[in-house]
Formats: structure tokens, sequence, C-alpha cells
């Protein structure tokens, strides 16, 4: 811009009419080269440098100094926007790098956390994981068939009502059962004291106990053939009886051809006193049609090692309270 100064000179001959104006320097020099010649030429086309045709200081000169000088209000304006800008620009690139570094121990969780979900009643305190999708990705629709309920009120397996299924899960169209049975050791098995029990003894009065077949002499037969036994000690101080079985099954849809059929399970025991000290033994069972093993089996092998006894609470109830409540 030109200097601030403020200069009165006549604009028209003879008519007195003055204007301020502030000249810039070119025009100040072209004043003082004009002035001496006192013409009106010269007089008029001063004005009309400043106040019309500006040949020195065009219009977008003046446009732009005077757009100049409202550009820093409009600048405290855009300040904040763009402050805020440059920071949430800053986190999402820190977002964007966190998530880099830590994306292969997420997906692996969240794999995890999407193949199973867990079951938890505080009632028999007892706690495990079941399988919802295969290691391939394909979902598997287990729903809850018998909602978890207290020994008690809960449906016996056989005419003894010893064991009793305290909660059920199925699969219909993959033939998948998922049960937790709750219930007393046989007689021949109560005899001995429980840090006497040997795996296979244990595994044996679990399947006796859910057969119904009978020899002629009355005694109940199991219909499962054992595999493998594998005893260990948990972590909250239980022993846990693990085992394979596998047992003869009705006709299947998989094999709709076949005479026979058969079922694989697997299988994990633990017991706990009840209130009269007597132990009570804790069976979750996985089964699954034989053909289906080779995707499952592995799966039921990790939900079996969920299987834990959890610390009685208020809500607990022993399952010798009011054990034949149900008839």
């Amino acid at each position: 811009m030109c200097a601030a100064m403020s200069v009165r000179q006549p604009v028209l001959a003879g008519h007195g009419v003055s204007a301020h104006v502030t000249p810039c320097r070119a025009c100040v020099q072209l004043q003082r080269i004009r002035r001496p010649h006192h013409s009106k030429h010269a007089t008029s086309a001063s004005f009309s440098c400043r106040a019309s045709a500006m040949p020195c200081c065009s219009a977008a000169e003046m446009q732009t100094a005077s757009a100049s000088k409202k550009a820093p209000s409009a600048d405290r304006k855009q300040q904040p926007a763009e402050a805020c800008m440059t920071r949430r620009q800053t986190l999402q690139a820190l977002a964007a790098a966190a998530l880099t570094v830590a994306l292969p121990q997420n997906e692996a969780l969240a794999a995890e956390d999407v193949q199973f979900k867990t079951l938890s009643y505080p009632t028999l305190a007892f706690e495990f994981q079941y399988p919802v999708s295969t290691e391939s990705g394909r979902k598997l629709p287990v729903i809850i068939s018998r909602k978890p309920e207290r020994y008690s009120s809960a449906a016996p397996m056989t005419a003894d009502a010893r064991q009793r299924i305290v909660t059920e899960l199925v699969d219909f169209p993959d033939g998948i059962t998922i049960s937790v049975s709750v219930g007393p050791p046989p007689p021949w098995l109560n005899e001995r004291k429980p840090d006497d029990w040997k795996p296979r003894d244990v595994a044996n009065a679990v399947l006796i106990d859910r057969a119904t077949a009978r020899v002629t002499t009355g005694q109940r037969k199991s219909l499962d053939q054992i595999e493998q036994v594998q005893q260990k000690q948990g972590q909250d101080g239980n022993v846990y009886w693990t085992y394979d079985h596998i047992s003869q099954g009705s006709p299947s849809t998989f094999t709709p051809t076949d005479r026979e059929s058969f079922r694989r399970g697997s299988s994990v025991t633990s017991w706990r006193a009840g209130k009269d000290g007597k132990p009570y033994l804790y069976t979750l069972n996985l089964a699954c049609p034989e053909e289906r093993w080779a995707e499952l089996g592995g799966l039921y092998h990790k939900a079996a090692e969920s299987f834990k006894l959890t610390p009685p609470t208020k809500a607990y109830v022993s399952p010798d309270t009011s054990p034949w409540l149900f008839f």
C-alpha cells in the first residue's frame, strides 16, 4: 500500500470540490512532476488516477490489500479447525500404528472368542467352553435345549436317578450333544475313597450310569467302549479324568444306507463333596456322529480341558439339598 498521508487537491476547476485520497508513491511522484505545469489536464488526470482508472494502483491490488486486512480474522477462525484436524490426524496415525503392531495377536484372540463360548452356572459351581464354529470357520448352530438347573429338579438319565442332566446343548443338523450330568458314584465305586479311584473305573462308573442296557442277571452294562483315559491335577486342586469313548447309535442321516452307526465322544469328570461329605461326580460330555469326529474331535478335547469346578459362592446349592424334589 502507499504511504498513509492525506492530501487535498482541487478536483474540478472552478467548482471547489475536493476529495481526501491516499496516493501511493508513484502517484506522489507523478503529481510532483505534473504540478509545476498547473494545468487542468494534469489535475484531472491526477484525480482520475486515484478515483477512477487507477493506472498506478490497480483495483485488483486494492482488493488484494482489502482482503489482506480481513485475512487475520479469517485465519483466527481457521486456526482452531486446522489445529483440530492436525490433532485428529495425529491420533489416527497413532491408532493405525498400534493396530499394525497388535493385529496378529488381536486376530488370534478374536478367532478364539468366536470359536468357543463359555457357559457358567454358579448354582452348581461349574464352568466350561463349548465350540460354536469349526477349525475351517463353519458355524455350528448350537442352542441350549435344557437350561442349567439344580440337581434336585434336573431330569434323571436312568430309573435309579443317580446321574441327572443339569444342562444340555444340541446342534440338530450336525448331531451334536453337549451335556453336564451330576450325581453320586455307584455303590461299588463309593466303597473306596476318591484318592483310591482309578481313571478307568471312574470312566466306567459314569458311562454305566448313563446306559440303560442290562444283561440277563439284571446288572447294567455300558454300551460305550473306552479308548483312552487320562488323569490330571487341575490348578484349582481338583482331580480331572478325561476319556474318549465310542458307542453304537441310532440310524443317522449322515449314513442312511448303513445298518449300523456309531457316535464318538469326549468326556471329563471331577468330583466335589456334598454337605454330608459324600462325593458327587460332575461330568461334561460332548458327542457327535463318527463322521463328524475328524472335524470336531480336536475342539471337543479343548472343551474338555476348559471344564472346571469353580469356587462356591452364595448362589451355590449342593446336589444333596432336597435331592428328591424332582419326584
